[in-house]
């Protein structure tokens, strides 16, 4: 599994498929026991308040919480935010940022289909991978600026 995690203009690649946790006998442990020995991962997917984003990314959290035992809370379904927005036909993240941001994500399969358990990725699975968490990030904040600007001009009730 590769775990992307996206902010400002930083990406962080986390090969989970690659970690070689050890106890104290050198034994090395089973996946499902990142969750005790990588606590800072733990709470970093266990915040409500850090959002953790992306189209389709539910189902992804879903596998991280049944093959390592991570759970994750504050999961924003783009796809549901952009439905809400009035663009119920841009599903999938490549039709998102074409539909929200108006830019072309290259989503060839040669590169989503590619060997991510690999013993290192290539320069282009990488540049693809980060794409990706950054453009998750970027339509959010599109979707939200505009959810915004929306509520601006709705007039308000008072009343007494």
């Amino acid at each position: 599994a590769l775990l992307q995690l996206a902010a400002g203009d930083t990406c962080i690649l986390l090969r989970i498929c690659c970690m070689r946790l050890t106890d104290s006998s050198m034994q090395i442990l089973h996946a499902s026991a990142l969750a005790s020995h990588v606590p800072s991962l733990c709470a970093l997917l266990g915040d409500a308040a850090l959002l953790k984003l992306g189209a389709g990314v539910s189902n992804d959290l879903r596998l991280i919480s049944t093959q390592l035992g991570i759970a994750s809370q504050g999961v924003v379904e783009l796809q549901a935010v952009a439905s809400r927005a009035g663009l119920s036909g841009a599903a999938g993240l490549q039709k998102l940022a074409a539909a929200v941001l108006r830019r072309f994500l290259d989503k060839a399969k040669e590169l989503s289909c590619s060997d991510w358990e690999a013993a290192q990725l290539s320069a282009r699975q990488v540049e693809y991978a980060a794409k990706d968490a950054m453009v998750s990030v970027h339509i959010f904040l599109a979707l939200y600026a505009l959810h915004r600007a929306r509520q601006a001009q709705q007039p308000r009730l008072l009343s007494s």
